[in-house]
């Protein structure tokens, strides 16, 4: 390994195993250089192809500045290929990845399919290597990599998105490195390292001169060697310069601070003599600052004097001091930027900072253009971290966090620090924190209740109390939360909102009458309007949100909006995609909300008037960040939100004969980053099929079991779910999404177009196969609760009306081997009944779920005397039980008890001799977002 320092070249030379040839090659490491010029070198020297063309070097930097998280190719679509269309951005993109390999000399430069990122074997970069030094607070060597400023005079005029994202990263990347340089030269102050403390702050003064904290800093250390010359010099640069750029008067404190170094050197001379010199010893640094009562008397009222004596202007070009060390002077094909913009620039750093004494902000609602700035992420723990809640001093940020079940409520500054436990020591699955307006409390949801708690921890007291006793089975196939969730405190703090089973209740805060204003289905993500007169809300979905065993489920939902003294909800979304999380702008004059619509989950803006109608179609305004919760602050400047990435392959293990065993001893079928639902093994024990999203979207796949790769079955651009094996093995029937509803197909396994099954107002599911090969059962709510359906098909393949088979509620249905029995899930219960009706029998009796785990769905084995079934209990466990069909004693065969074998979901497969389930890799963080008008 040989290095230069300065940032400009790390080669490193390695062997590595090229996965296109057998043979060891040996192989340069290319060097990406952002700060300054942006270009790409090897061996010391400029790569001027592929890797040369302006699109291809943003497509490097995007994808570095990911680092190990990577970025979709969908972000990177949207960032640098938005004004095309959707074929030809992806060709576009393909071509760019192919020249870049073709002209690097390697296909392992990306790594990856859908979320690429660097292959950091093979490429290095001074972003980085900036990143990774600043993260381990070796700031010394973050600054030598920081030699000007991020992409200095790149442009993509053609890729708005990019330009913007390009804007945010260089001014962050620049306060970064401005903070380095502050804190190295406190560091070499407390140290008493004078010399380097000015050696730092003279860096710094260059990075952010007109900032007046940054002036005072230098002249305070320059004071402390002595050199109170420098220190006045300083503050004419400083004063001229603010003049010239901002044609502002300098800052109080400067002026100030340079009045009492020259009273110092002033009264120096007089106690040295007439003609002597000011001594040169160093000064104590805390004489030259100002009390702070001094500092607020001097902030009031308009400048008496200038600093100093009128100095004439500076030429064009700053002096040498100015300049970071190892800048480039000038960039000759980097075009010269209006005095006006730079100004405007400069206002905008300086005010954004809060660095003007005396400044006045007018805080305003945010206009309804918006872009998006900055973003920084506040949680990075394993697992999930969801529901974030800013406060409403916009200082910290509450947030739910743990494993589906055990979820606990935690609040964190957003400028860092520790993470408080607001609810520890406090038992059960908590979710959903909201702060009350005057931020002293926090509300959260938990054992179907909604408690409220002390915004820094403290006793939990109940605020909404919960229904009588008995949960049931929501449309997911989860546990419905039939008590009150998903809370709102109105703006003035007198009053919430929330929703209980379909109903959307308003009551004063103190108790008293709830008022029900709305019915809706599954209603939830509750927003006041800034004005206390309306609420926006999600509906339908609700398992997207929160459900021990399926968080973040795909299915559609829309935003409504509804008069907050009743009526009825007006709908401005639309209901073919998932629309969620809606929050209100600080005007009240548009929502911000996340939707699937073009793809992954981002965020939308809406405006609406003041009827609740929509005034336009809704406007995009990120790409890529796949995102689960957003939150936004009074004043609209800063957004929370958090991402989401649900990561589920299958795995298997044998049927235990004796005893449970740990899911710790399954092994995996499939690998890799999808998400997939439901399995079903075929007929002859070969065949596995399964709808998994790694193609983009869930399709419907079969693996043989002997191992090989997936191959795609279904064709159908609609997400598909829940694939079923026909008796004879010769078709798969499953349901998939279709204008936003669930509806039930047919389609043959060796090729040829799906037939639709069922035409009805309801959305269906769960199909499953009578022996016969003729009837197929299903799930439907067409009648507004779950029930099973029986449909027949006649000797010409054409599917007749569907029957229904129960009255009092059932889901995912299960045929038995023999055709006389099918057994379903209904509330909290394993039932049978025959499939030409009658009375049902009780098989698994799970009432309180914290007693008997909760069926999920149940499965036949081959001979029709057992039925396995997988289960929840009240804590979110899984587990997999058998019963004899007959009845009698559940016994636990499979515990789910190992954090790295999580499997959330109800679906699972068997053959008589293995289990086959998924195992669920839930990831969530919390970040936060700069939001600006535009």
């Amino acid at each position: 390994m040989s290095c230069r320092r300065g940032g400009r070249l790390l080669v490193l030379t390695r062997k590595i195993a090229r996965s296109d040839h057998p043979e060891i090659t040996e192989l340069n490491v290319f060097r990406l250089n952002t700060f300054g010029r942006l270009f790409v070198e090897r061996d010391g020297r400029r790569l001027t192809g592929a890797a040369s063309q302006p699109r291809r070097l943003a497509l490097l930097v995007l994808v570095a500045g990911a680092g190990e998280q990577g970025m979709t190719r969908d972000r990177l679509l949207g960032m640098l290929w938005s004004e095309a269309d959707e074929e030809r951005a992806r060709k576009g993109l393909n071509q760019a990845l192919y020249a870049l390999r073709q002209e690097m000399g390697a296909d392992e430069i990306f790594l990856g399919t859908r979320d690429l990122r660097l292959n950091s074997e093979l490429v290095t970069s001074d972003l980085a290597a900036f990143t990774l030094a600043i993260r381990a607070g070796q700031l010394e060597r973050a600054t030598t990599e920081y030699i000007g400023p991020f992409l200095d005079g790149f442009h993509l005029s053609d890729a708005p998105e990019f330009e913007r994202w390009l804007e945010e990263e260089r001014a962050g990347l620049a306060r970064d490195y401005a903070t380095a340089l502050q804190r190295l030269a406190r560091r070499a102050a407390e140290c008493g390292d004078q010399m380097a403390a000015v050696e730092w702050s003279r860096k710094l003064a260059a990075q952010d001169p007109l900032n007046a904290q940054v002036a005072i800093g230098l002249m305070e250390a320059l004071v402390a060697i002595g050199d109170r010359t420098g220190a006045l010099q300083h503050a004419r640069v400083y004063e001229v310069l603010l003049q010239q750029e901002l044609e502002a008067p300098p800052d109080r404190q400067v002026v100030a601070l340079a009045e009492r170094i020259r009273q110092q050197s002033a009264a120096q001379a007089t106690s040295d003599g007439p003609g002597t010199v000011p001594a040169s010893a160093p000064a104590a640094p805390s004489s030259v600052g100002l009390p702070a009562e001094r500092v607020a008397e001097s902030s009031a009222g308009p400048v008496a004097e200038p600093l100093s004596p009128p100095v004439p202007p500076f030429p064009q070009s700053r002096p040498a001091e100015l300049v970071p060390p190892g800048a480039p002077v000038d960039h000759p094909t980097m075009p010269a930027r209006p005095r006006r913009a730079a100004r405007r620039a400069a206002v905008a750093a300086l005010i954004g900072l809060g660095l003007a004494a005396g400044a006045v902000v007018l805080r305003r609602g945010t206009p309804s253009g918006i872009a998006t700035g900055r973003t920084s992420r506040i949680t990075a723990q394993p697992g999930l971290e969801v529901h974030p809640a800013l406060s409403p001093d916009g200082k910290f940020v509450a947030f739910a966090a743990g494993p589906g079940g055990q979820m606990r409520i935690f609040v964190r500054q957003l400028g860092g620090g520790r993470t408080i436990a607001v609810t520890e020591g406090l038992a059960g699955d908590q979710h959903w924190p909201r702060w009350s307006p005057d931020g002293t409390r926090l509300s959260f949801e938990m054992g179907r209740a909604i408690y409220v708690v002390p915004a820094l921890g403290g006793t939990a007291k109940l605020l909404v109390a919960p229904p009588q006793p008995g949960p049931v089975l929501n449309g997911e196939g989860g546990l419905s939360n039939e008590g009150p969730s998903y809370l709102a405190w109105s703006p003035d703090g007198q009053r919430i909102a929330y929703a209980v089973d379909r109903g959307i209740y308003v009551r004063a805060v103190g108790g008293g009458l709830a008022t029900r204003i709305a019915t809706a289905d599954q209603p939830h993500s509750f927003a006041w309007s800034p004005d206390g007169s309306r609420l926006a809300f999600a509906l339908g979905n609700a398992a997207f949100v929160f459900a021990p065993n399926a968080i973040g489920n795909i299915a559609p939902s829309s935003i409504c909006i509804v008069s907050a003294s009743g009526g009825r909800p007006v709908r401005v979304t639309d209901a073919a995609s998932l629309n969620t999380s809606p929050v209100w702008t600080p005007d009240g004059g548009s929502l911000l909300f996340i939707s699937d619509r073009d793809g992954s989950r981002d965020i939308y803006r809406v405006e609406v008037g003041r009827s609740g109608r929509p005034s336009g179609a809704p406007v995009r305004l990120t790409t890529g960040l796949d995102l689960h919760g957003i939150d936004l602050s009074r004043d609209g400047r800063v957004l929370v939100y958090a991402d989401f990435t649900g990561y589920a392959n299958i795995w298997s293990l044998p049927i235990p004969q004796k005893g449970p065993v740990s899911a710790a001893e399954a092994e995996p079928l499939t690998t890799g980053h999808q998400s997939i639902e439901g399995m079903a093994l075929s007929p002859d024990g070969r065949w596995l099929a399964f709808d998994s999203n790694r193609g983009g979207h869930q399709a419907i796949y079969r693996v043989p079991l002997s191992g090989a790769d997936p191959e795609p079955l279904s064709a159908d651009s609609g997400d598909d779910f829940m694939p079923s094996w026909s008796p004879d093995g010769r078709e798969l029937a499953y349901y998939g999404f279709r204008h936003g509803r669930r509806r039930l197909f047919v389609m043959p396994v060796d090729g040829g177009p799906p037939d639709a099954v069922v035409a009805d107002s309801g959305n269906q599911r769960f199909p499953d196969w009578a022996p016969d090969g003729r009837h197929l059962v299903f799930h439907s709510d067409r009648t507004g609760r779950f029930e099973l359906y029986v449909v027949e098909r006649d000797a010409g393949g054409h599917w007749g009306a569907p029957r229904q088979l129960t009255k009092e509620g059932g889901q995912e249905a299960r045929w038995s081997p023999d055709g006389r029995a099918i057994v379903y899930v209904r509330n909290t219960g394993l039932w049978l009944i025959a499939p030409g009706g009658g009375p049902a029998r009780l098989l698994v009796d799970t009432s309180d779920p914290a007693i008997h785990p909760a069926p999920l769905l149940a499965q036949w084995a081959p001979d029709g005397r057992t039925i396995y079934y997988k289960a929840l209990d009240a804590e979110g466990r899984a587990s997999i039980w058998s019963i004899p069909a007959e009845g009698g004693n559940s016994r636990l065969l499979v515990r789910f008890d190992d954090p790295a074998r999580v499997s959330s979901r109800a679906e699972f497969a068997t053959d008589g001799k293995r289990f086959y389930f998924t195992i669920s890799e839930p990831e969530s963080d919390i970040w936060q977002m700069e939001l600006k008008s535009r």
